[in-house]
């Protein structure tokens, strides 16, 4: 290939309206309306609730470290009838989750879980480049993700975010307490080049 034949256009996002709900709603008392105390460490994941979002795998390992984090909370965007969802539900009752996951269905309010969230999650073993990650970071969300197919052209890793390898689930364990370990003033900062990234490229 003659990489000088080709163009790359990163396509982008409405920073407008994601700055305009940013400003207009205060975060602490979006969280307080769905029950999420100061405490809380909410985990996110935005997606359809489907095999390759990996969202099972999330369960599993939020799971393992679930004991080493009361704070913790779990929630998952994008809940539709499915054997798929219908197997998720009860993998969290038998592990005894059900005060720390929350599965939400497929809503056109989106940024609200943005501004709820202090992290976003990805482990889909196939993605382009999300845009689900693209407008995280915009918000200034630390995303953690595997890093498939264009994800590691968004993310660099402990700067602008976090990676992990993908379909790898001690990897993706290890991603969730590197995350939850995070100092609030490094999570800061990651948000923040994460925010002028995608100004700057998206």
């Amino acid at each position: 290939l003659e990489r000088d034949r080709f163009l790359l256009v990163p396509y982008g996002v409405d920073l407008g309206s994601i700055d305009d709900y940013a400003a207009a709603h205060d975060r602490d008392a979006l969280r307080r309306h769905d029950g999420f105390g100061r405490d809380d460490f909410v985990l996110v994941v935005i997606g359809m609730i489907e095999p390759r979002k990996s969202q099972a795998a999330i369960v599993l390992a939020f799971a393992e470290i679930a004991g080493r984090f009361p704070h913790a909370k779990l929630v998952l965007v994008g809940d539709g009838p499915s054997s798929y969802s219908h197997a998720i539900r009860q993998v969290i009752e038998r592990l005894g989750l059900g005060d720390r996951v929350e599965l939400v269905v497929i809503t056109s309010e989106i940024y609200f879980w943005y501004m709820v969230a202090d992290a976003v999650v990805s482990a889909s073993d196939l993605e382009s480049m999300p845009r689900s990650l693209i407008e995280a970071m915009a918000f200034g969300r630390v995303v953690l993700s595997a890093d498939v197919f264009g994800v590691p052209e968004l993310i660099s890793d402990g700067e602008t975010g976090l990676l992990m390898a993908s379909r790898d689930f001690p990897a993706l364990v290890a991603g969730l307490e590197r995350l939850l370990l995070l100092p609030p003033s490094d999570r800061a900062a990651i948000g923040r080049a994460a925010a002028a990234w995608v100004r700057e490229h998206h």
